[in-house]
């Protein structure tokens, strides 16, 4: 604190700007045992006295959601902020003025006792005016009761569409003592059924990622979780996506066949419509602002057409259509 590294606002620069908002992130940590923990760093700051600073924030939900963390103590904020906005909003403390050399800060609590995915985030705002060097960090540390790792963390979980089928993506941040993960299919997002596994790394700290293809598609839409199981045979369940075949056999045409209009539902929307006449000339191209499009088509003999829906992924239905 500090030898070669620490964490800066303004590298390079003399001062910070004006108006700016700042942050410095932390990974999740696992802090479900119960008790007090105690979080640390080391600091040395020189903002504008009582108007710029900085601050310490929390979330259990990894990132959606943040609290400040503490208020104005011996060892912690010096700055209650009680009395009007500056570049924090009023009454929200952090700290303020000088620093000239490396200190330790701490706060003991509890706060965030019992929480599986605790992170943290160092906040520095500034106001319109009177710009100071900056802020500098550095040994941010977590202390508390022991805990046991997570078996497996997830960082994503997600699907997309394309041509015959569906592909699953996800990825982990660290695995411990995982064996697998099986991957469920429902028609209805309810009763789920197995339809494959992917082995898992089993122990790892670092970044895994995985991928699963289904193509055997029968159902307009579908709805998958993955289950992962340890080798002790604990399991946990992921969230549900849906997974839609945006051009499977739920696209209608009505009426067909039909006099002056007709109507196209359950489309992509970005869809590109093209009507096309027997020898192949295109004669109307529309693009899907909604589920639902409507053709007027007085101008038109009768005969035979045909519709050709492409959506945004190059997927292409072929629709035979007859005007009376």
């Amino acid at each position: 604190h500090s030898g070669t590294n620490a964490w800066v606002t303004g590298l390079t620069a003399a001062t910070y700007g004006s108006n700016n908002e700042t942050y410095l992130y932390c990974p999740n940590f696992n802090c479900t045992a119960a008790g007090n923990y105690t979080l640390s760093f080391y600091a040395k700051y020189q903002c504008e006295n009582q108007w710029d600073g900085f601050n310490i924030e929390y979330s259990l939900d990894k990132g959606t959601s943040w609290t400040v963390l503490g208020s104005a103590a011996a060892g912690w904020y010096n700055f209650a902020n009680t009395t009007q906005t500056t570049g924090f909003p009023q009454n929200t403390p952090y700290f303020t003025n000088t620093a000239a050399s490396y200190t330790q800060y701490s706060l003991i609590t509890n706060v965030f006792a019992g929480n599986a995915n605790v992170a943290f985030r160092i906040v520095m705002k500034s106001d319109g005016s009177v710009n100071q060097a900056g802020v500098a960090f550095d040994d941010f540390d977590l202390a508390g009761p022991n805990n046991q790792p997570l078996p497996v963390e997830l960082l994503s979980f997600s699907g997309v569409h394309t041509d015959d089928e569906n592909i699953l993506s996800w990825s982990t941040a660290s695995e411990i003592n995982c064996k697998c993960f099986y991957v469920e299919r429902s028609d209805d997002g309810i009763s789920f059924q197995q339809i494959g596994a992917v082995n898992a790394n089993g122990n790892s700290i670092q970044k895994s990622e995985y991928t699963f293809l289904d193509d055997q598609l029968t159902s307009t839409i579908y709805y998958y979780r993955l289950k992962e199981m340890d080798f002790n045979g604990k399991h946990e369940y992921s969230k549900i996506i849906a997974l839609r075949n945006l051009l499977a056999d739920q696209i209608s045409v009505s009426p067909n066949p039909f006099t002056k209009t007709f109507i196209v539902t359950d489309l992509e929307v970005g869809s590109t419509l093209q009507l096309f006449s027997v020898d192949g000339k295109c004669l109307m191209t529309l693009s899907a602002t909604t589920s639902a499009q409507l053709f007027h088509t007085e101008q038109l003999v009768e005969g035979v057409y045909f519709l050709c829906i492409t959506n945004q992924n190059g997927k292409r239905k072929v629709i035979k259509l007859i005007k009376q």
